[in-house]
């Protein structure tokens, strides 16, 4: 019970700190798990309640995060009131007023990087990395380019121009070029989600 205590314990840090975001399921888990091991206290003392507790932790840590990989803070989850934004690296300054208007409509704009160049690409894996490690290292690449291949592959789907963008309400996407994106959020009422 300590071990899973300790392991739940850590992915509510990983859920809090560096996702942003809260699960309440998660939270109830967690709270079971500290309730069942404080009415347990009366088999095992304190000292092995907390080396189980401790393990679970960072046996946890080692499993998700290796040695060299450190996460930034705030990477958003995609869901409702998320404005996904396909486009490549260079394309940043024509959002501006896409990213102004999200936020006074209480959207999240969440940028995926493209790059059918190598030297667009290259550039992509660097913005992605950026965006998600603290560390450029080996391991930031890899998974960097796997989520550069999978952004590719939506693209390739959506077939649009870039930057173009794709907005979820109500469980389904909508795909829309820049221009149709600005006059389409016009007519949005604010939601209540958080922006990062």
């Amino acid at each position: 019970m300590a071990f899973l205590f300790g392991a739940e314990l850590y992915l509510s840090v990983v859920e809090f700190f560096y996702l942003k975001g809260e699960c309440p399921l998660c939270i109830a888990f967690l709270g079971l798990l500290g309730l069942s091991l404080v009415l347990g206290l009366g088999y095992l003392g304190w000292k092995e309640v907390f080396a189980f507790g401790l393990f679970g932790f960072l046996g946890l840590h080692f499993l998700y995060f290796p040695l060299g990989f450190v996460p930034r803070g705030g990477v958003p989850f995609q869901g409702e009131g998320v404005i996904s934004v396909y486009l490549k690296p260079g394309q940043e300054g024509e959002l501006r007023e896409l990213v102004e208007l999200s936020r006074k409509r209480g959207f999240e704009v969440l940028l995926h990087y493209l790059g059918s160049r190598p030297s667009e690409r290259h550039k992509a894996l660097k913005q992605i990395c950026r965006a998600l490690f603290a560390e450029e290292d080996g391991f930031a690449l890899r998974v960097a380019e796997r989520i550069l291949r999978e952004n590719e592959e939506k693209a390739k789907k959506f077939g649009l121009k870039t930057p173009f963008v794709v907005i979820k309400t109500n469980g389904e996407e909508e795909v829309l070029s820049l221009e149709d994106a600005l006059w389409h959020l016009e007519g949005f009422v604010p939601l209540n989600s958080p922006i990062r």
